[in-house]
């Protein structure tokens, strides 16, 4: 079993679509960060644009987005955090028959099973309407 030496930061309950699942826990483990000032935007600065994200996983040559209780998942721990750590999980739709768990890198933008050690690249992407 892998060792972390990143403290746990938080846990959120998420809950399943399928009301008969039960819902899952995801921890948020804050890394060594440094903090940077003066650069983030404030709350109520953005213009009224409606903002949609989306959420993708680099598959060889493509890109495939993850499946919307995944992409929730993975916005909600990105924007608790502001991007500055990592989610580890085994609650990705994909992974439910298997179990495995994967560390979601939101500092370098990586997936990573931590069981077969296999990392992909993921991105979020912001489209305003």
């Amino acid at each position: 079993m892998p060792r972390f030496k990143s403290a746990l930061s938080t846990a959120i309950t998420l809950p399943s679509p399928n009301k008969k699942a039960p819902a899952t826990t995801a921890k948020i483990y804050d890394n060594d960060i440094e903090e940077r000032g003066g650069n983030e935007e404030s709350e109520g600065e953005e213009d009224a644009a409606t903002v949609v994200v989306s959420w993708e996983w680099r598959y060889g040559k493509e890109w495939v987005e993850y499946e919307k209780e995944d992409a929730a998942m993975l916005e909600s721990a990105f924007e608790s955090g502001r991007g500055k750590h990592t989610l580890r999980t085994a609650a990705f739709t994909f992974n439910r028959h298997v179990g495995s768990n994967y560390a979601v890198r939101f500092r370098t933008m990586t997936q990573t099973n931590l069981e077969s050690g296999t990392t992909r690249k993921i991105r979020r992407i912001e489209i305003r309407t």
